[in-house]
């Protein structure tokens, strides 16, 4: 591309590196872990890896007060993570953080404190899994959730709720839970290797039901292994539930498994 660089995977430490390189040119991009760079002649280096952050504590608070346009104002609806990675491996996903990484309960409820001065009533929580750890949600309810008022989403494998989990959830203001259904053909399903079935997805929505808490569907049209047949049996299923649904197109994107097969499959031409 036009890039004269590019930081690859997590960012704040790489980014610091990079301006102190800007700032005093003291730090040259070749020793800056997780960046890729150009040089004179165009050539590009890619750098060793950064390995990936353990300790989410250390990752600074989200500073509204740079943008001018929320000055004196509230922040309605915010958006929050607890944790970054995921330990699925899904061959449409590009996982820029593969390993589990989280940010511990009292971290969380440092930045939920710090967030209330914006009096925000609603929270997106971008964690790829929320409910992995039963006895992390529980923790997290009790000790960072009860500090403020408010209501919040969340992304969840059925294979990893419960009733207990759901209900202490439900109790701490969880509004909806969006599934990553993808599909309710078994082809697909193996052929994205999410490791579920129909029936986990039918426990799931009761369960969630149960709980009082609405269901997102989270669906993806567009697979290979995808037929007419199979795309009915998905509005079928939506229609028999009648839950939120959410359908996004199949995007092949560069260093997912689906992106090398498609290369080798001769799918995409050009990479």
């Amino acid at each position: 591309t036009l890039a004269d660089y590019a930081i690859l995977g997590e960012g704040e430490l790489t980014l610091l590196e990079f301006i102190d390189h800007w700032a005093d040119k003291k730090t040259h991009p070749k020793d800056i872990l997780g960046m890729a760079w150009k040089k004179k002649k165009q050539e590009t280096i890619i750098n060793p890896r950064r390995p990936q952050m353990k300790n989410l504590d250390i990752v600074p608070f989200q500073d509204f007060s740079v943008w001018k346009r929320f000055e004196g104002k509230d922040i309605p609806e915010i958006y929050l993570s607890t944790t970054r990675g995921c330990h699925c491996q899904c061959r449409f996903c590009y996982r820029t953080h593969p390993q589990m990484a989280y940010k511990t309960p009292k971290r969380v409820k440092e930045e939920i404190l710090y967030l209330k001065k914006w009096n925000f009533k609603h929270a997106w929580l971008n964690d790829l899994s929320f409910t992995t750890i039963p006895e992390r949600v529980e923790e997290l309810m009790k000790e960072a959730f009860s500090v403020h008022e408010f209501s919040w989403n969340c992304f969840a494998r059925v294979t990893e709720v419960d009733e207990r989990r759901l209900e202490i959830m439900k109790m701490h203001g969880c509004n909806i839970i969006l599934y990553g259904f993808e599909s309710v053909s078994q082809a697909v399903l193996d052929a994205y290797n999410k490791g579920i079935n129909q029936n986990h997805m039918i426990k799931a929505i009761e369960l969630t039901r149960k709980a009082q808490i609405k269901v997102g569907g989270l669906f993806i049209v567009g697979a290979q292994e995808d037929t007419k047949e199979s795309l009915n049996d998905m509005i079928s299923f939506a229609r028999r539930f009648q839950e939120v649904t959410r359908v996004k197109y199949l995007s092949i994107l560069p260093g997912t498994p689906m992106y090398w097969d498609a290369l080798q499959k001769g799918i995409i031409k050009d990479p």
